[in-house]
Formats: C-alpha cells, sequence, structure tokens
C-alpha cells in the first residue's frame, strides 16, 4: 500500500466516522422528540367510581352505535419523560379536569377489562 492509498483510506473513513456521527446525531434528535412527548387528541377517561354510578342511559349510549365508549371525560392525553397528563372537560358537569401524574408515581399499568370495567359495560363484547 502506498502513501496515497492510505491517505484515500483514511480520508473515507474519515468521512464514514463523520458521516455515523452526524445520523447519530440525527436520529438521537428525532428519538428525543419522540421520546419527549406522546400526545393523543379526543381520549376518553372514566374513574372507578364513574362506572360504578353510571346510569341506564350513560350504558345505552355505550351500547348504542354512534355514541362513544362509556366514559366521563374527554380531551387530550400526554405523555412525556416525567409525566403523564390528561386534560379535558367533564361531559356531565361540563366541568375541567387535569389529571397530572408523575411517571415515578405509576406502579402499574394494565390494559384490558377488570372487576370494575368489566367486558359488558363494552359494545363490542359478545
Amino acid at each position: 500500500m502506498n502513501v496515497r492509498n492510505l491517505k484515500q483510506t483514511a480520508s473515507k473513513r474519515e468521512c464514514l466516522k463523520n458521516l455515523d456521527t452526524e445520523s447519530s446525531k440525527i436520529l438521537n434528535s428525532k428519538m428525543k422528540t419522540l421520546i419527549s412527548e406522546m400526545k393523543r387528541e379526543n381520549t376518553l377517561l372514566a374513574f372507578e367510581e364513574d362506572i360504578k354510578q353510571r346510569s341506564l342511559t350513560d350504558w345505552f349510549k355505550a351500547h348504542t352505535s354512534g355514541f362513544k365508549p362509556l366514559h366521563r371525560y374527554e380531551g387530550t392525553f400526554k405523555l412525556n419523560r416525567d409525566r403523564l397528563v390528561f386534560e379535558g372537560k367533564d361531559v356531565k358537569d361540563q366541568g375541567r379536569l387535569k389529571l397530572d401524574v408523575p411517571l415515578k408515581n405509576v406502579t402499574d399499568v394494565y390494559y384490558g377489562f377488570d372487576n370494575v370495567f368489566k367486558g359488558r359495560e363494552e359494545r363490542a363484547w359478545p
């Protein structure tokens, strides 16, 4: 290998290194943006007491096409690096709700039916 080829090889390596570094910076920036906040509009929320105290009218609305599933609040759900935030309106009392939970206080996340929100509360239940 002569000196000229060595310089070209070193130069190519340097270019690839710089390219990889630049790509990493862009990827890290995109990932930080992605991780920094997830936002979902038109989110529905109900607490345990809302489900337990629902009226027959609420149940019929939740089981009729054209109506939304059983809920008490409609709003925006945001998840960022350290907080879970729901902001929305109370559809019964027309009040506002802001729920702000530090992620360090979240001990468990469950997706599905349980002993309060049973499958029969959902219109898709058989």
